[in-house]
């Protein structure tokens, strides 16, 4: 079995209260777009009642142990419906970038879940997989349906977002690294002296107006951009290339831009890797039926 896992952005993320499990509440309109992995499945059954799961990947930073969540999703998957005997192979190819904000991890996470779902025809309902999938990170949950919702908690909490047309987006990954973790810490540091750096929320009027253009926003922006200056110079070139929007998606540092037109988002794709470095740039559409 082969499916694809696709990446998402956040066309919103309003960073609300911390949590005292270290978690923080968020609202976020989430939208998974065409850059996806590839994820190919096979199960085969053992004597011994044992369970083995073997990972493979065309991108040698990747994990293949227990460390990766398919790993994790696999072990979790067993545990909830008793499965014994089986030997899951999953071979992971990445074409979307690792710790970028894209969600790459968490998607291949979902889809296995959904995977082993299927073929040990075990049927349960999309519910049911959410409440795995929440164990395994806040994003999880998010892809087991993908398209565009509305996150609150810290991202389980899932709404469908209805009349989301096709949009063109470039995604365009500076070559900074940032650390999820230290950027939220750094938030909260940084909310408590000085709330008036951060965009307002700006969730609900994303909802509710018409042009939803103004009220795309990320108020873990400014504290990424301290820590990369090539996620401001991005954002700023997209803007003069005519999108109608750009933005940091997720914790970074990834930025994307929404174009109407195909030919200037293309033509941006070109001005942006003449002009900054970027590990990782390219031109993909929303995805709104997984």
């Amino acid at each position: 079995m082969t499916v694809n896992a696709y990446a998402k952005i956040n066309l919103t993320l309003d960073v609300l209260n911390r949590r005292a499990d270290g978690y923080h509440e968020i609202s976020s309109i989430m939208q998974t777009v065409s850059l996806h992995d590839v994820l190919s499945f096979k199960i085969e059954d053992r004597d011994d009642g044992e369970n083995v799961i073997v990972i493979t990947s065309n991108d040698e930073t990747l994990p293949t142990d227990c460390k990766n969540l398919c790993h994790k999703a696999c072990i979790l998957f067993f545990e909830e419906f008793g499965i014994c005997g089986k030997t899951v192979i999953i071979n992971i190819e990445k074409n979307i970038p690792i710790a970028a904000g894209l969600g790459g991890g968490s998607s291949d996470c979902a889809e296995t879940l959904k995977a082993l779902n299927k073929m040990l025809k075990i049927n349960a309902d999309s519910e049911k997989l959410r409440h795995i999938a929440v164990r395994l990170g806040a994003d999880v949950p998010f892809f087991i349906e993908g398209g565009c919702m509305k996150a609150e908690g810290i991202g389980e909490d899932l709404t469908p977002v209805k009349n989301v047309s096709e949009h063109i987006i470039v995604l365009a990954k500076p070559t900074e690294a940032l650390l999820s973790g230290a950027v939220y810490k750094d938030f909260d540091e940084l909310f408590d002296n000085d709330a008036s750096l951060f965009p307002k929320p700006s969730t609900e009027d994303f909802l509710s107006e018409k042009n939803r253009y103004p009220f795309i926003s990320n108020m873990l922006a400014p504290v990424s951009e301290k820590k990369a200056k090539s996620i401001t110079m991005l954002k700023k070139e997209l803007l003069s290339a005519g999108a109608k929007a750009a933005e940091m998606t997720g914790s970074g540092p990834t930025v994307f831009a929404v174009f109407d037109s195909e030919e200037e988002a293309e033509n941006a794709v070109k001005s942006i890797k003449n002009r900054i470095a970027t590990s990782f740039c390219g031109l993909y559409k929303t995805v709104n039926n997984i």
